[in-house]
């Protein structure tokens, strides 16, 4: 079988989506990208982040005028201070 024969099966194959909300944005990054950054990080982001906190970096990287996103998104994560709140049982 030929290789593009083969993509195509798998393409085909492959209609899964996201399980849940984190795999969803992380996702949603990842294609925003260009697929530069490995999926793997950006879910390692996300789950030592937050979602919450990821996604309004995510979407202030968007609209800024920067020249490299994808710079400043990882410089903007690695600066994003977490404040988790106490939950009371």
């Amino acid at each position: 079988m030929d290789t593009a024969g083969y993509l195509d099966k798998l393409k085909k194959g492959s209609k899964r989506g996201p399980h849940n909300k984190e795999q969803a944005l992380a996702d949603q990054i990842w294609t925003y990208f260009e697929k530069r950054l490995h999926f793997a990080r950006i879910m390692k982001m996300i789950k030592e982040k937050g979602y919450r906190a990821t996604y309004e970096v995510f979407n202030d990287v968007r609209q800024s005028d920067a020249e490299n996103h994808l710079t400043l998104f990882i410089w903007r994560m690695k600066k994003e201070k977490v404040v988790w709140d106490e939950k009371v049982v």
